[in-house]
């Protein structure tokens, strides 16, 4: 800003008033207040600043040594509206002291330019570019001298709305969250499904489209842009639906085999027959799938017993029942009316 007092102390000043003296820094002149033959005060101009500037006392036609003069580099104090939407377009006002004047001051977040709308050497109004993520610096750069860093937060993400909400566990369908601060196309960016990440298929500020995923249950999803998670919206995958069972009934052994079919079973489930559990083996697709389970039926007695099917927290409910009781031989076939003979 300029105003400060420079003293040079040196030789052949000459201070007398018929010889013409004056005093540069860089190419600007430091206005003489006091002059003498050893001795010079100027005040010291206001400048675009700079650091190793030529000082030079010219007297009459003769032109001094030179010796280098910097101007204190920008200094931050403080940003008002140090957070912004990923979008940019917002004003930021950089209050500070050395920024200089003229086209040799810039700023710059994250690296990307700041357009400068308005500024003196202690305030500075600029346009927030678009970007992404926290602690991103704000340097202001005045002729080659750059301030410290200042630190600007993008906006987190935020979700306002998914499409659909509910959809088969079969997943491979895709599903749309709307919302804001969603960063530009190329800023990396995951979707958190459950304990899943994908990235998205399409992606802009306010849109993101993902294939979803098999799964089970309700779920939780989020995006995570740049580092920054949002909030979460609730997924709620369909309850499972049973078809049919085959066979529908069988011997009071048990270890004979029941599949179940139908939809949405998810990817993992517990099949109990009459509160018993029917055991399935996982280690085959044959054993578990989103449309067939079959399972080793647990001994029991009766009819229309109650099969459950757990996925997710969710059921899905069909019937079951034990063969009756089947005679195939008696021996003897005729006894004595007072009995007494075992057959």
């Amino acid at each position: 800003v300029g105003g400060g007092i420079l003293s040079l102390n040196g030789t052949s000043f000459s201070f007398s008033s018929i010889y013409n003296a004056s005093v540069t820094i860089g190419s600007t002149n430091c206005t003489i207040f006091f002059r003498q033959d050893d001795f010079i005060k100027c005040t010291i101009p206001a400048s675009v600043g700079g650091a190793g500037l030529a000082v030079t006392v010219f007297v009459g036609d003769q032109s001094s040594n030179q010796l280098l003069f910097s101007y204190d580099p920008p200094y931050i104090l403080s940003v008002k509206n140090s957070t912004g939407p990923t979008v940019g377009g917002l004003n930021l006002t950089i209050i500070g002291t050395s920024f200089g004047s003229g086209a040799l001051t810039s700023v710059t977040l994250d690296s990307k330019p700041c357009p400068i709308l308005f500024r003196n050497h202690t305030y500075i109004i600029c346009t927030q570019p678009s970007g992404s993520g926290d602690k991103k610096n704000v340097i202001v750069t005045a002729a080659s001298q750059p301030s410290s860093p200042y630190q600007f937060k993008y906006y987190n993400p935020a979700i306002t709305k998914i499409v659909p909400s509910n959809g088969s566990t079969e997943g491979n369908y895709t599903v749309t969250l709307f919302g804001n601060n969603f960063a530009d196309p190329t800023v990396l960016t995951y979707v958190a499904v459950g304990g899943t990440f994908l990235q998205p298929s399409f992606k802009n500020e306010t849109v993101a489209y993902f294939t979803m995923p098999g799964g089970q249950g309700l779920i939780s999803i989020s995006l995570l842009v740049d580092s920054q998670s949002s909030n979460q919206v609730s997924f709620d995958y369909d309850r499972p639906n049973i078809t049919s069972i085959v066979p529908a009934n069988g011997p009071t052994s048990g270890l004979n085999t029941i599949t179940l079919t139908g939809f949405s079973f998810g990817v993992r489930g517990v099949v109990t027959i009459d509160g018993i559990s029917c055991t399935i083996d996982y280690s085959t697709s044959v054993g578990y799938s989103q449309r067939a389970i079959t399972c080793s039926v647990p001994p029991g007695t009766g009819v229309r017993k109650q099969v459950a099917l757990s996925s997710g927290n969710r059921f899905a409910y069909t019937l079951y029942s034990y063969d009756a009781p089947y005679i195939t031989n008696i021996d003897p076939v005729l006894v004595p009316t007072d009995g007494q003979l075992l057959i």
